[in-house]
């Protein structure tokens, strides 16, 4: 019993002292201090300074030092927008090993061996679409496995990893398609 009313005093003399008080006085303080210093004049004066720099070396070299720091990020979103907007894009042509069914030399002519066009630009439009989603969870992959953890967390299951790795193969597979159609990428 005694314990219990130690613990209600304890309590209600925290919530009392958390709101003034010399600790509360320095905290704040502190926190101006803070909001001055590091949030003003770092993250506003200096952060412009390096921003301008970056957007010079942007201009001249194509890409900055900060660019460098995390390629991965900046080419995937370079990547992805292109491909975005290529997708969109009304195109006039396909690559020619979605038009036929076999390229070898000797059937490419015949009747039979030709994809009907509605056909082909779906399979040329899907395979786009695998690309843009293979770099979309490569860019974000992180994000993913933080997920797939919480959801397998939630269940009170293992093996969030191994199917983590799985999601990154399948992604890996389907970004691959943009080095292997990389020459089909026209207009």
């Amino acid at each position: 019993m005694e314990k219990k009313k130690i613990k209600k005093r304890i309590r209600k003399y925290l919530k009392s002292k958390s709101k003034s008080g010399f600790f509360y006085d320095v905290g704040r303080l502190s926190y101006d201090f803070y909001l001055i210093f590091y949030r003003l004049w770092h993250n506003g004066v200096l952060n412009k300074k390096r921003e301008l720099k970056y957007w010079f070396q942007r201009a001249f070299r194509g890409y900055s030092d900060c660019d460098l720091w995390g390629l991965d990020w900046y080419l995937s979103g370079i990547i992805l927008k292109c491909l975005r907007a290529y997708k969109k894009k009304c195109r006039s042509g396909l690559p020619n090993e979605f038009c036929y069914k076999s390229m070898d030399v000797n059937e490419i002519w015949a009747k039979e061996n030709k994809v009907p066009t509605k056909e082909a630009t779906r399979n040329w439009d899907n395979t786009i679409q695998d690309m843009i989603d293979g770099f979309t969870w490569l860019r974000y992959s992180d994000d993913k496995l933080t997920k797939i953890s919480d959801q397998y967390q939630k269940r009170g299951k293992e093996g969030h990893f191994q199917e983590w790795q799985r999601q990154r193969e399948e992604a890996i597979e389907k970004a691959k398609k943009f080095v292997t159609h990389f020459n089909s990428l026209w207009d």
